[in-house]
Parts: structure tokens; C-alpha cells; sequence
């Protein structure tokens, strides 16, 4: 729900229920870690919430500061996907669908990543007010 929450626009609500959803994923981990079905499920919700912030943090009207935090959080659940990804626990995922995954995350980290050095950039040039 939450992605298409995210595709319609409503960021808040998505991401939102993007972190529901991620959060219940965390805990069937905690519970089960052998579990391989569950270890794909969070990370695929690590990648859709990092997509979503990514979307969220571009959209028009958002702030310098609401931008850096949502980008930040984008790095931070990319990163976590990608070492989720490179885990023994999805050993198991077929390789090709692996490989395709861990190149999307990897390609939307560093999106992520120049978004942010360039917002922050942004804020570094700007001329303070006296």
C-alpha cells in the first residue's frame, strides 16, 4: 500500500506505512533469521522505502532540511538493503534475481548519494543572512 500511496504522491502516507511494514519485517527476521522468504521480504522493503524517500525527497515544495533527512534515511535503508543482499541467509534467492536487485540498489544508492552531496552542496554556497 505504501508504494502506491508513493506513486500517487502521498509521500508522508506512504512512507509511512512503508515503515509499518518495514518494521514487522525486522521483527520476523529477529525471530527466524534462517529465514530466507523473510530476509528477501526486508530486503525488499529496504529498497521500496529507500525508493520512496529518493521520490519523496524530489518532490516540489519540500524543504532543504525535509530533503536532507529523507535522503539520508534513503542512504541509510539502501545500505542496509545492499548487506542484506550480499547476507547468507539469500543464498538461496535465484542468482539472476539476486544480481538484478543488488544492481537496482546499487544504482539507486548512489542516486541517493549524489542527491544528497548536491542539496547539502546547495545549502554549503547559499550566502548567510545577517
Amino acid at each position: 500500500m505504501g508504494k502506491v500511496q508513493v506513486a500517487q504522491g502521498r509521500f508522508e502516507d506512504g512512507l509511512s506505512n512503508l515503515q509499518s511494514a518495514l518494521s514487522r519485517a525486522v521483527t520476523l527476521v529477529e525471530r527466524d533469521p534462517a529465514n530466507g522468504l523473510s530476509q528477501n521480504l526486508l530486503a525488499e522493503l529496504l529498497q521500496e522505502s529507500g525508493n520512496a524517500s529518493v521520490k519523496a525527497a524530489g518532490a516540489p515544495g519540500i524543504s532543504r532540511a525535509r530533503k536532507v533527512e529523507l535522503l539520508q534515511k534513503a542512504v541509510a535503508d539502501l545500505t542496509r538493503c545492499q548487506e542484506k543482499l550480499h547476507s547468507k541467509e539469500l543464498e538461496r534467492v535465484p542468482r539472476l534475481q539476486l544480481a538484478k536487485q543488488r544492481n537496482e540498489v546499487a544504482s539507486a544508492l548512489n542516486e541517493a548519494l549524489t542527491a544528497r552531496a548536491k542539496v547539502v552542496g546547495e545549502a554549503e554556497n547559499e550566502p548567510s543572512k545577517p
